[in-house]
């Protein structure tokens, strides 16, 4: 708009020039029809000499200018917003600068109150010229500008005795699970065709001769897997997903460092069921990991069509864990969490009566 009047300016100081006949102000008249064209071709260098960047730095994020050549950016605005992939949920900061002269960092401290993985993205960054009658956009490629960044939990420490019965031990024994195959015959995790390398010992004769192809069991493996917590994920808000992930964190953190090892059960969107092993701290910052990808690109879109997919898991924690059960046999965990968005220590819970492992 700037730009258009001015130009109805000059015309008219060109037009009065020229029915005046003064030969001076027609070259007045002609220099100020020109200004906006040296803007323009000044700014195209500008541009041509910048270069911009979205840096993340610790708990800083960081906007790095630079300018090369001796005049200096006018007119900056840019914006930087933050969104989850969970839900799509984050903040949008826009601002400006006035003056941009060689390399300049602009330094952001983003508050981010929930868990998850999301991105920070330069969306725009534009220049515009001393007058501000163009402007122009300095993000040649958007995916130089796209920053993604896990948001880890911070660990609490939780009383697991005080949640139930005080006076059970609930880490006196160890137990079997059938979970991966080893070497322990006292149960078997598969029946499978034979494979090359495979022990005769583990032939399953009986059923070998039935199938008159030879079968190998498959034993299952020892560990110290004692507990099994299953993610009650509902509602499809950041604030739920946060609650319920930082939940199961800090209860499976708590855990006794020599008997720690633990199963995460989840469902995702889609109502794939997933089991991941954890037996230490490193395992569970990718099982972590693994749940923040598994909630990730549910757009707003789908939800409108389809109500179901407005939540994290088409079923609930309690069906999910029912569902284990029916698909596993026997129960082989000493305590079943279904943890939910509650405030610890205060969470749904159950309880293996059958301890006889």
């Amino acid at each position: 708009m700037l730009l258009v009047l001015y130009i109805l300016f000059s015309l008219f100081m060109l037009h009065s020039a020229l029915m005046s006949g003064s030969r001076g102000f027609a070259v007045f008249a002609i220099l100020l029809f020109l200004i906006p064209v040296c803007l323009f071709v000044m700014l195209l260098v500008q541009r041509k000499l910048t270069r911009v960047s979205l840096n993340l730095s610790g708990e800083e994020l960081v906007l790095e200018i630079e300018k090369r050549g001796f005049l200096p950016l006018s007119g900056i605005r840019y914006t930087v917003a933050f969104s989850y992939d969970q839900t799509g949920e984050g903040a949008v900061l826009k601002n400006s600068a006035s003056s941009v002269r060689g390399r300049t960092e602009i330094v952001f401290y983003p508050d981010l109150p929930y868990i998850g993985s999301g991105v920070f993205e330069l969306r725009k960054c534009t220049i515009s010229d001393y007058a501000g009658f163009f402007r122009m956009n300095l993000l040649r490629r958007k995916r130089t500008a796209r920053i993604p960044i896990d948001l880890m939990p911070e660990e609490r420490e939780v009383l697991l005795d005080s949640m139930g019965d005080p006076g059970q031990n609930y880490f006196s024994e160890y137990t079997k699970t059938v979970q991966k195959p080893g070497d322990d015959a006292s149960e078997t995790y598969d029946i499978r065709e034979y494979h090359a390398g495979d022990s005769i010992s583990r032939l399953h004769w009986k059923l070998t001769a039935k199938r008159e192809t030879p079968m190998i069991r498959e034993f299952s493996r020892e560990d110290n897997a004692r507990f099994l917590f299953v993610l009650g994920l509902s509602e499809r808000k950041q604030e739920h997903f946060h609650k319920v992930v930082s939940n199961y964190y800090s209860l499976a953190a708590s855990l006794p460092e020599e008997e720690n090892g633990h199963v995460l059960l989840f469902e995702d969107p889609k109502g794939e069921l997933t089991e991941l092993p954890v037996e230490d701290a490193r395992e569970l910052e990718n099982a972590l990991l693994t749940v923040f990808s598994s909630f990730q690109n549910i757009s707003d879109a789908e939800t409108r069509k389809t109500p179901e997919k407005a939540l994290f898991s088409p079923h609930s924690a309690e069906e999910i864990l029912e569902d284990y059960h029916q698909r596993f046999g026997a129960r082989r965990f000493i305590r079943e969490f279904v943890v939910t968005d509650e405030e610890l220590p205060v969470l749904g819970e159950r309880w293996n009566e059958d301890e006889d492992f």
